[in-house]
């Protein structure tokens, strides 16, 4: 607020951001007239020295005085209100600020001259404040994809983190009827060993086949092609995708392990992990993980040596299976 308010050609602007920004959310904000001239400081108590009645002695009294050119409403104006007014509309325009005002006096009596009993500030929001709110908007349904994610399936958080990242308003509703259909197959088959695995890579396929079928469409066709049997998929084809086949990929439940590690295992080992141990198979049970070239002692490392071992084996087998079995490969480059 400073930096946008840095060389305000009005000296009231500064001060006139600070309240109208407060009131921002409201869109509203009525004021006694009498208070808003104490807060702009056009009145102000001072120290006045007067003689006592009683005693004859002199002493000090607080007094509340006013500052000198403002006497008048149509000073007040004149010098703040439209000033104000019309810079913070400026910068608004400019995208230095995110709201503006306009004001209204409310005169005694029905007037509409002479000392208004108060001001009623109505605040409107430029395009500033109005990408916010709907940054807002986007973080808080974000918020509650991840929740359901987390809830339904039990998803770990690095995982719930990759999907949501890729939502946006385009694919959100074809995007959670994906996850309840999964949701529902889950519940029907009743013997998937890593329901959080299976939903994350089940849905990382999903993202993948729409973004393959955007990109295909976003494609210029070649000049001479054949225009008999073409059967182009849409993303409705894909929306209404049956969930009753295994994910082709298992990878999304290295994911949903490293997820797992995460949230349970704070340690700063956990950046080694990440980093150096890579997924590269799934079958019959066995899973198989390489290592870091020219590290001869990670495995050794990882399986006797490392203090989280324990949960970092729980994790595995929560996603993959309490009969897993892990084989290391060292990585040639």
């Amino acid at each position: 607020m400073k930096k946008a308010t840095r060389g305000c050609r009005c000296r009231y602007t500064p001060r006139m951001v600070m309240f109208i920004s407060t009131y921002r959310e409201k869109g509203l904000w009525q004021i006694e007239y009498n208070e808003f001239r104490r807060l702009i400081g056009l009145l102000y108590n001072d120290e006045v020295v007067v003689i006592d009645e009683v005693t004859g002695r002199p002493k000090k009294r607080v007094v509340e005085c006013e500052m000198k050119g403002y006497s008048k409403f149509s000073d007040v104006k004149r010098r703040i209100l439209d000033p104000a007014k019309e810079e913070m509309k400026d910068m608004c325009d400019k995208r230095a600020l995110d709201c503006y005002f306009e004001y209204e006096p409310i005169y005694p009596g029905g007037k509409n001259r002479g000392v208004p009993d108060s001001i009623i500030f109505h605040i409107h929001k430029g395009p500033l404040g109005l990408e916010d709110d709907a940054a807002k908007r986007e973080r808080a349904k974000s918020k509650e994809l991840g929740k359901y994610l987390s809830t339904t399936f039990g998803m770990a958080s690095h995982s719930v983190r990759t999907l949501v990242a890729q939502i946006t308003d385009a694919n959100r509703d074809a995007f959670m009827q994906k996850a309840q259909e999964i949701a529902a197959y889950i519940q029907k088959q009743g013997n998937i060993s890593s329901p959080s695995g299976y939903a994350y890579t089940a849905l990382v396929e999903y993202l993948n086949e729409v973004a393959a079928i955007r990109d295909k469409s976003q494609t210029p066709a070649p000049a001479e092609t054949d225009k008999t049997n073409h059967n182009t998929p849409t993303t409705e084809n894909v929306c209404n995708l049956s969930p009753n086949e295994e994910p082709k990929e298992i990878n999304g439940r290295w994911d949903g392990a490293l997820g797992e590690m995460q949230l349970n295992i704070q340690s700063k080992d956990m950046e080694y992990i990440l980093s150096d141990l890579q997924y590269v198979s799934f079958e019959a049970d066995v899973l198989t993980l390489s290592t870091p070239p020219g590290n001869k002692f990670f495995e050794q490392w990882i399986t006797q040596q490392w203090n989280y071992r324990e949960q970092y084996l729980a994790a595995v087998r929560s996603h993959f299976g309490e009969n897993v079995k892990i084989v290391y490969v060292m990585r040639k480059f």
